[in-house]
């Protein structure tokens, strides 16, 4: 896609001399480019290439892998901090919510004696 892209760019800029390619300008290089590369022979390699189709489990060797065993660490249930959650209405005594809330039930239990 990227020499798709470069070729597309360059010929913008051989039709258009002078001019710098503005974000107006992109969509039609991008079609371009996109236009090339979508090819089904394309598609059909890079299915091919990464083992999906047809389907070929040894395409990756161990060698492939080794970036990703730098994040490989052992999981400990004691490095993560406890998390506390908030009490549920239920539980917290003083709210009752089988009692609703009306003007004067308000005014009533806001007075003072």
């Amino acid at each position: 896609m990227k020499a798709y892209f470069d070729g597309a760019a360059n010929s913008w800029m051989l039709r258009n001399p002078g001019k710098p390619i503005r974000t107006c300008n992109m969509a039609e290089i991008i079609d371009s480019a996109w236009t090339q590369a979508t090819t089904l022979r394309n598609i059909q390699s890079a299915f091919t290439v990464s083992g999906i189709c047809p389907y070929n489990r040894i395409v990756f060797s161990d060698i492939d892998y080794l970036p990703s065993s730098v994040s490989d660490r052992p999981y400990l249930q004691s490095s993560f901090p406890s998390v506390q959650t908030a009490p549920l209405q239920s539980e917290i005594p003083h709210l009752s919510l089988a009692l609703p809330l009306t003007p004067s039930s308000i005014i009533s239990s806001s007075t003072l004696p």
